[in-house]
């Protein structure tokens, strides 16, 4: 199978960046935590767990799974990263 019945066949590119806007996903988790750590930690985080969903077959959901993967993560600490504290 070459690259490009791989693409029409499981609707991801063969290459690691996602075909979807890792942007809006950022913003999403932003609000999702209520601003309470920063958009680069939360992009450091959202990198960290695209990789885990990149064999997945079918890539349609895949930006919802990375978000609530990467709330999950930051919530419960497992991301090691703090919170940012308000002044």
């Amino acid at each position: 199978m070459n690259d490009s019945q791989q693409v029409i066949e499981s609707g991801a590119t063969p290459d690691s960046r996602p075909d979807w806007d890792v942007e809006s996903v950022i913003e999403q988790v932003w609000g999702d935590l209520g601003g309470t750590f920063t958009r680069s930690t939360i992009r450091q985080e959202v990198e960290e767990v695209i990789p885990v969903f990149k064999d997945a077959r079918i890539q349609t959901y895949v930006p919802l799974f990375v978000r609530k993967r990467t709330v999950e993560r930051l919530r419960d600490g497992s991301s090691g990263v703090a919170p940012r504290r308000h002044a």
